[in-house]
């Protein structure tokens, strides 16, 4: 792989790791009017499809997106600034975490509704396929969205018509306190593909440089014409759902465990180690950049204004 490639990857999970902390430690604090939806040890996922897309590429995605936004190149200060509720945020300080749409970097929607993210990314590719520009998209959703019918009724829509789209499935295994294995008939969400006639790849969600190669076939398959594919990257999520819902004594604190210590960005530092790509000192600066990227932007956020009373009903139809 290009080794700049690896060293642009390392400092995307690095950067959503900081940035994310630092929101999940601003909302202790009382400081985001949303939700915040802890990203941890799941960085991989997004990062590693996002940088099989081309830049003129899209996405779907929903509220534990992070990584996929930050790697797209969304501007960092207006970001903070969405998530706080200010009026300089990218949405209007209206969307927030759960509602984030930024057509710049070609992220077109995400969805607080499970399995929300699916049926207007099938749109998008819809639409792509019809003005024939070559364009493909990433439609991002978790492990609870399988079991709802936007899943099926996207999937087959997409198989049936050959659209140029790559179904995420980010499989954390926890629906907010409910184990996937528990409720999904199968026990492979990978396999259910079959049934609509594409490939279904399940893959390590914590090695970057493996959902890189997958996505990229992926990518270059619905590129070509062939359809979709669904991916299941299989990760784990550390800790509760969100901010509103932190508790996690229900969790097998040993599986949890075995996946925190094969934390992304730990694993692609060694590789870029062992393989000579980059120094330690060289990755230890990545790693206070984007922490001084994270409290500039933090920093300029805190300090903008809310938006003003009347914007509620701006951009609002009834």
């Amino acid at each position: 792989m290009d080794p700049t490639l690896l060293k642009t990857m390392y400092r995307a999970i690095a950067l959503t790791k900081a940035f994310n902390g630092r929101f999940v430690a601003l909302k202790a604090e009382g400081r985001v009017p949303g939700p915040v939806h802890q990203t941890e040890g799941q960085e991989a996922v997004g990062v590693g499809v996002c940088a099989a897309l081309g830049k003129d590429d899209y996405l779907t995605g929903y509220y534990r997106g992070w990584a996929e936004w930050i790697y797209r190149g969304i501007d960092l200060k207006g970001l903070a600034a969405e998530l706080l509720g200010r009026a300089s945020g990218i949405c209007g300080g209206k969307g927030g975490e759960m509602t984030l749409a930024y057509p710049a970097v070609g992220l077109m929607s995400c969805s607080g509704i499970i399995g929300g993210s699916i049926p207007p990314g099938v749109g998008v590719a819809l639409a792509a396929n019809c003005l024939n520009r070559g364009q493909v998209t990433a439609i991002f959703f978790g492990d609870g969205a399988v079991n709802t019918g936007a899943f099926h009724e996207g999937v087959n829509m997409a198989a049936a018509l050959k659209l140029p789209a790559v179904f995420v499935c980010l499989n954390n295994q926890w629906g907010i306190t409910t184990h996937i294995y528990d409720v999904m008939a199968g026990g492979n969400i990978a396999k259910r593909a079959d049934g609509y006639g594409i490939p279904g790849v399940q893959i390590d969600g914590q090695d970057v440089v493996k959902v890189y190669e997958a996505a990229r076939e992926a990518v270059a398959r619905a590129r070509r014409g062939e359809g979709p594919t669904l991916i299941e990257a299989v990760t784990y999520r550390i800790g509760g759902h969100s901010s509103t819902s932190p508790d996690f004594d229900f969790m097998d604190l040993e599986v949890m465990g075995k996946f925190k210590a094969r934390d992304p960005l730990a694993i692609l530092r060694k590789r870029l180690l062992a393989d000579g790509i980059a120094s330690r000192q060289e990755l230890d600066a990545i790693d206070r950049a984007v922490y001084e990227e994270t409290e500039e932007a933090v920093g300029f956020a805190l300090n903008e204004p809310f938006p003003a009373p009347e914007e509620a009903v701006r951009g609002v139809f009834v």
